[in-house]
């Protein structure tokens, strides 16, 4: 592990900038919207953002460990840390271990901790894709990307696997990110595009089955559809969301001077912090918020343009993409634009699981700065080969067999010779 002493890439400088630019956002805009509730709740206006900043802090070594570990050594250990994901995932439905909140099974508490396996495949899953499609090539040869059995369907086993435990907790907005990941990492991996539409296709009728068959979601969709039938109720939160960007107008009403998180918005250091930020800050902190987001997902698309190895390239994109996803989704619940899907703004809200797995994403995107300059500093290109048998290859020649095929010639002796010639 010698490139844990490596120093740090310098390469990327405007990711980390724009990264740092939306965490120090986030620490402003959650004490802001959090002192409220934390007088009142806890008696001490700093304890929300006292363990926001103990959650940085966190996050912040597991970003400088990640960002020093090539993606060619984490993927030796693809599988057994992909079992690690699976087995929590599953802990999160075992009673007395899983906790409930708000009618959803997410956390897992061990040990007096607790954390959302959920952040943490959100993490890992871009590693997950790359690793299990690098596979696949090594089984069945480069011209997988083109067989729908033993190539598209065996792919998509992946996200179905892992989608079903998010389902059961249940986690749909986990699930959506999850599945927009997929078609992105599909399509760069040049899989056969009229499959990547048909699994889109299946995957909007799936989700509106999944709506039609529950009448709690089916309630949640008609509150989006015109939350004034129930603006009391259902339709508080939306209505409160979109009443606060309307009273911030262009330049806000300053900070610390919105009327939003005084009760009226629930979960407004959480899930609608951007709509604090539109009360308080108005439209110029939403387009700097904007700015942020561009300027951080398009540094990880050339970080990853620049990486050296494939699975390195698939991982800087598809979590480049999961951020972008991820932040569009919750900033149109915000503005009423798509039903609440209980999602955080990426760095920006509350939240220790969160904050904490999105750090370490972070992290191995700038690592793939660090694989870049440490390749290119030794004119090799390594080729991640798992260890798998192929089921083309014939069997392998034994050394034995080997050392009998090349055996050296033995000279005839001087005797034996003579002999001969009488």
């Amino acid at each position: 592990m010698r490139f844990l002493k490596t120093p740090l890439p310098s390469g990327n400088f405007a990711y980390l900038t724009f990264l740092i630019g939306l965490i120090g956002v986030g620490l402003v805009m959650v004490y802001s919207a959090s002192y409220v509730h934390s007088m009142e709740r806890f008696g001490n206006g700093y304890a929300v953002i006292q363990k926001h900043i103990a959650y940085l802090l966190i996050g912040s070594v597991f970003f400088l460990v990640a960002s020093r570990i090539p993606m060619e050594w984490l993927a030796q250990y693809s599988r057994i840390i992909f079992i690690g994901v699976l087995v929590s995932l599953i802990l999160v439905l075992i009673p007395g271990v899983g906790l409930r909140s708000g009618g959803a099974r997410r956390w897992v508490a061990l040990a007096g901790f607790t954390f959302q396996p959920a952040e943490l495949l959100k993490c890992l899953y871009p590693f997950f894709f790359a690793c299990w499609h690098n596979l696949l090539k090594d089984l069945y040869g480069e011209e997988v990307i083109g067989n729908f059995k033993d190539g598209f369907l065996k792919i998509l086993g992946l996200p179905v696997l892992l989608s079903v435990f998010l389902i059961l907790q249940p986690d749909y907005g986990t699930t959506a990110i999850l599945w927009a990941t997929t078609f992105v990492l599909l399509f760069l991996a040049r899989y056969q595009l009229r499959y990547i539409l048909g699994s889109i296709f299946i995957f909007g009728m799936s989700s509106y089955g999944l709506i039609v068959t529950s009448p709690y979601r089916m309630k949640r969709l008609l509150t989006y559809l015109d939350p004034w039938k129930d603006p009391l109720n259902s339709g508080f939160q939306i209505i409160q969301s979109m009443t606060a960007f309307h009273s911030g107008g262009f330049f806000g009403k300053g900070l610390g001077n919105s009327q939003a998180k005084l009760y009226y918005l629930p979960a407004a250091q959480n899930d609608f912090i951007f709509s604090i930020v539109g009360e308080e800050v108005g439209w110029i902190g939403v387009i700097l918020i904007c700015v942020l987001f561009f300027g951080l997902i398009y540094q990880g698309f050339r970080s990853a343009f620049r990486a050296k190895t494939e699975i390195g390239q698939l991982y800087g994109f598809g979590f480049s993409s999961l951020l972008g996803v991820q932040a569009l989704i919750n900033m149109s619940v915000s503005l009423g634009i798509v039903p609440n899907k209980g999602l955080t703004l990426p760095f920006v809200s509350y939240g220790g699981s969160s904050l904490v797995s999105l750090l370490a994403g972070a992290g191995f995107i700038y690592s793939l700065g660090f694989e870049s300059e440490r390749i290119e500093s030794t004119h090799h290109v390594p080729k991640i080969k798992l260890k798998t048998k192929s089921v083309r290859s014939r069997k392998p020649v034994s050394v034995q067999s080997f050392k009998k095929v090349n055996r050296p010639i033995k000279r005839k002796s001087k005797s034996l010779t003579r002999s001969r010639k009488r």
